[in-house]
């Protein structure tokens, strides 16, 4: 007598607590039978699934002047494109990265002029242009976000790949010294918006901004890093506002991280840094006053010669916090010339993930889709008619 079949809901709870990180087990489930591939290909577990944030699956890795490879941290996922010469990417955002391609040789020294952007999906090779902005610049930066996060409700994960997105784009020009514009390209409107401005004088500029420096997107604002790690820009996706925020001074010429506070800072931004072999995390919280009227707050501080690998002396040898895969609370750790390894900030537990000799240019990339479980999402009416 064959056993009975578990209940349709007994199921759902099995499949949604599979590894969010290795999603080829939730598509073999999805083909092994109908019953399970109606549950997976519904839309009501779909918005479960997604209802968490999106699992690490790997990251791009530059070198000089060669293309970025792809190290996977999921041995069942490998993105099916991956190289492309000439390209620089710039930053990821649910699974499309915003992309620099040079139009020149990759390995003649970078023209402002001489490029363009493109949002790229590794796993489709779909490919969306955007023109660079028609404003003169000197140095500049960019960041790639879901349309839906400049609502009040932000992104909800659910078909962000095929969504509309945002490119925000902020630049400084040698002829107006102290001054910093932004503007915002909407992949609806086939258009880039009026520059806004703002002044940071008060945080002894002119700065200059990093083409791949540390950038996050907390709540409905995006933050980029200032060359020097003085300051902080703020760029408000609602209020359409530029403003600055002043770094404590032992960020002053270090590697920063840019991340979604912990703790005190109620969700706010916060950033992450190495500084004598440990990892410090602080939040930024606000006083009453406004304006410049706020603070820096040491959250945490985690010995990272506590969960790294002991390798005996190390001569010269030292950590810097390199990527953050900011949703999952995942840092890249890289030990000179050595290891690179991830720090989960919510369990403290760490994880080799590769040998790179030169580890300044990571990129996670945080994706639910894979090319199979679209197929396996696709539901049975679509394939009926493929």
């Amino acid at each position: 007598m064959p056993p009975p079949e578990l209940p349709s809901d007994v199921v759902e709870e099995i499949l949604a607590r599979f590894p969010p990180h290795e999603p080829a087990h939730l598509v073999r489930a999805a083909l092994s039978c109908k019953p399970w591939h109606r549950i997976v290909s519904g839309a009501g577990f779909r918005r479960r699934l997604h209802g968490r944030a999106p699992p690490l699956l790997g990251f791009f890795h530059h070198h000089g002047s060669h293309p970025a490879s792809f190290n996977p941290t999921s041995p069942s996922f490998r993105p099916p494109y991956a190289a492309r010469l000439g390209w620089l990417i710039l930053n990821a955002r649910h699974g499309r990265f915003l992309v620099r391609k040079m139009t020149t040789s990759p390995f003649a020294p970078p023209s402002m002029e001489d490029a363009e952007l493109i949002v790229w999906d590794p796993t489709t090779d779909e490919q969306h242009r955007v023109p660079m902005p028609p404003f003169k610049f000197s140095t500049w930066s960019a960041a790639l976000v879901c349309a839906a996060a400049a609502a009040a409700g932000g992104c909800d994960h659910f078909d962000c790949p095929k969504g509309p997105f945002l490119v925000v784009f902020v630049l400084t020009n040698d002829t107006e010294k102290g001054m910093i514009s932004a503007c915002v390209y909407s992949s609806e409107q086939g258009a880039w918006s009026e520059p806004t401005y703002v002044h940071c004088q008060r945080h002894g500029c002119w700065h200059s901004l990093r083409v791949r420096g540390p950038i996050v997107l907390v709540k409905n604002a995006v933050y980029f890093g200032c060359d020097r790690n003085t300051s902080v820009l703020e760029y408000d996706l609602g209020e359409q506002k530029l403003s600055m925020i002043g770094l404590p001074l032992m960020c002053h010429w270090r590697d920063v991280l840019l991340m979604t506070a912990e703790g005190g800072g109620g969700g706010g931004v916060g950033f992450a840094i190495v500084y004598d072999r440990k990892l410090y995390l602080c939040s930024r919280e606000a006083g009453s006053g406004g304006g410049y009227d706020y603070t820096w707050v040491q959250q945490r501080v985690i010995e990272l010669d506590k969960l790294l690998p002991d390798r005996g002396p190390r001569f010269g040898v030292d950590y810097h916090a390199v990527a953050i895969a900011d949703d999952l609370g995942v840092v890249f750790i890289w030990e000179d010339y050595w290891s690179l390894f991830t720090i989960d900030l919510r369990s403290n537990i760490a994880k080799k993930v590769g040998h790179v000799g030169f580890a300044f240019g990571i990129v996670p990339y945080t994706n639910f889709y894979t090319t199979a479980l679209r197929e396996a999402f696709a539901g049975e009416e679509a394939r009926a008619g493929a």
